[in-house]
């Protein structure tokens, strides 16, 4: 009977120690005049820049209080806000490339210090976000809404934080940070922490597309205009006529 306690003991003690948790944020800290931030839980990939976390039910809304960026070490003397810089992404893990969310789906991100909240969707590329301390990793509150049918997977964007000394100048900005949040339900693999399962697929193509966006089509066009203008520009100087136009 001793034996067999003895062995699930170990069971158990192995088996948490193999399983992922996921939580906190970014430790952030100053270096100099750079703003830095590390992720203290990125998902088997070694991307100080990356973070993930799950989403819990709670007061009927899928929520999550870790992605935020503090220190209690960083200090006082300082004001500092954020920006996001991505649209919501989605990724279903199957190796394609993240997508925007699709319409009706959005990440609200508050402010737990009652400072300020914003709305993120899969159609922005920019929002202004607002004051926060920096001295906690649980300073926001993450809540991912729908308005029909939440398609499971992993969603997540891209934030900076900036400001400077209170009353001073600025501090250089934090790389990006990308955060990622995971449905309850998504299946993250059999080893959710290798690099081919659909966990850490999934959050490599939201940190590949909030960190290398893709033009939009209107900027392809006004590009491929630009490029028309050198070339005719090159031919008239040249004094050739154009056979068939740009």
């Amino acid at each position: 009977m001793m034996l067999t306690i003895r062995n699930l003991a170990i069971a158990l003690v192995t088996l948490a120690s193999a399983a992922p948790a996921f939580g906190h944020g970014f430790a952030l800290s100053l270096n100099g005049n750079l703003l830095s931030a590390t992720s203290n839980d990125f998902p088997g990939n070694a991307n100080a820049n990356l973070f993930l976390a799950e989403l819990a039910l709670s007061s009927g809304e899928l929520r999550s209080t870790h992605g935020g960026a503090g220190s209690s070490l960083f200090g006082t003397g300082k004001s500092l806000s954020f920006d996001v810089y991505s649209p919501l992404l989605y990724s279903d893990g199957a190796g394609l490339p993240a997508a925007p969310a699709v319409d009706g789906v959005s990440m609200l991100i508050e402010s737990q210090n009652l400072f300020g909240s914003i709305t993120v969707d899969g159609s922005g590329t920019f929002t202004a976000g607002y004051q926060v301390s920096g001295n906690s990793s649980h300073e926001f509150r993450w809540t991912l809404d729908s308005l029909g049918a939440l398609p499971e997977g992993v969603y997540g964007l891209a934030y900076k934080v900036k400001g400077g000394p209170a009353g001073g100048g600025a501090y250089d900005p934090t790389n990006l940070l990308v955060v990622t949040y995971m449905t309850p339900n998504f299946f993250p693999g059999n080893d959710p922490l290798a690099p081919d399962s659909p966990l850490s697929l999934a959050t490599a193509a939201i940190y590949e597309a909030a960190t290398n966006p893709v033009p939009e089509p209107s900027t392809w066009a006004l590009l491929g205009l630009g490029a028309c203008g050198v070339f005719v520009a090159r031919r008239r100087t040249r004094r050739t006529p154009l056979a068939n136009g740009c």
